[in-house]
């Protein structure tokens, strides 16, 4: 998923293969609002296509325990080496996205639209977190990212 576009144009501006980061925190930012949105009365989601990709949005974050990505920063491991790893940034936002969305009826109401994230993914993103935590990889030690946590 790319998350770099113009505009104007909504064309990247950088291709996939200069910016190969896979954005999984931002795609579960993403699903937290749309929840908040819609449980608080906006009408976001109009079709059955709609309701498919934010589905399918839920199936890409519900593997982030196991994808290693450049986290919160894009940075990578601490020696900004340009490899990916485990971040507890990303599995900790994804885990949020999955405990917001499982269930959750994308029209506001009826039964046409719920949508559910696997129980065992949600468990396996828990697991990992609790196991990474207080460290933010296997690199770093700590990270602005998890004051929250």
């Amino acid at each position: 998923l790319h998350s770099v576009f113009c505009l104007k144009t909504g064309q990247e501006l950088i291709s996939t293969a200069d910016f190969n980061h896979l954005q999984l925190d931002c795609v579960s930012l993403y699903l937290i609002y749309l929840v908040q949105m819609i449980a608080s009365g906006l009408q976001i989601i109009y079709s059955q296509e709609e309701v498919a990709m934010v589905q399918n949005l839920i199936y890409y974050v519900e593997r982030a325990y196991r994808t290693p990505d450049f986290g919160m920063w894009g940075r990578g491991t601490k020696y900004n080496d340009g490899k990916p790893e485990v971040n507890a940034s990303s599995i900790g936002l994804a885990k949020a996205a999955l405990e917001a969305v499982n269930g959750f009826n994308l029209y506001g109401s009826g039964n046409h639209a719920v949508v559910y994230a696997d129980i065992d993914a949600h468990n396996r993103n828990r697991s990992i977190f609790e196991t990474l935590l207080p460290r933010a990889s296997n690199t770093k030690n700590t990270d602005a990212s998890l004051l929250r946590s």
